[in-house]
């Protein structure tokens, strides 16, 4: 195993720690797509670090995740998209409810620590067949769903969602608002 990989292993584990929850174990897709239709575990790992540096933002406050309008600073409006917008990345997790009208509330580290386990049990050790991409469900009501997969175009989070993460390897940017409305947060490391 790279050392990258059990360097990941390690976080996911500490992620799981962090969130005081062990995610779900996620579906993982059979049979693998082909593998022009997969991210690569460089670009996940990105997006799973952004997502950690907005998780340690968040400080553990629980997020109302929900289709329904939300007031500002209350909570994650879904669908949602965590990506990089490097052009080179093309990994996304996207995040959903399983029906319109449900909600959940929990923290970002529950988020951060399902897509760990998300990417590793998936992407980097989906036992002896080759890496696939996959779904989980997090939040105590488990309503919530992430959804690991390549990026459909490129640019911000493929179209869906009104919040998308991006990360260029220096700082976090925070869009909310429906895509394309130009209304941007940077948030510092």
């Amino acid at each position: 195993m790279t050392m990258l990989a059990s360097t990941f292993l390690m976080l996911t584990s500490l992620a799981a720690t962090q969130a005081n929850e062990i995610p779900e174990t996620p579906e993982c897709t059979i049979p693998p797509p082909p593998p022009s239709l997969l991210p690569s575990l460089p670009d996940c790992l990105t997006v799973v670090n952004a997502i950690a540096v907005i998780t340690r933002m968040k400080r553990d406050i629980p997020q109302v995740w929900s289709r329904a309008p939300l007031l500002p600073g209350h909570g994650i409006k879904l669908p949602s998209s965590f990506s990089s917008p490097a052009e080179s990345n093309q990994c996304e997790v996207v995040v959903d409810t399983i029906n319109d009208d449900v909600m959940d509330i929990f923290p970002m580290s529950s988020i951060w620590s399902a897509v760990g386990v998300l990417v590793n049990e998936c992407l980097i050790q989906h036992g002896t067949e080759r890496p696939t991409l996959g779904t989980v469900k997090v939040g105590p009501k488990q309503v919530v769903v992430l959804r690991l997969r390549k990026k459909v175009r490129a640019g911000i989070g493929a179209g869906v969602g009104n919040t998308v993460v991006r990360f260029n390897g220096t700082e976090v940017v925070l869009t909310e608002g429906a895509l394309g409305s130009g209304i941007d947060t940077k948030l510092a490391e």
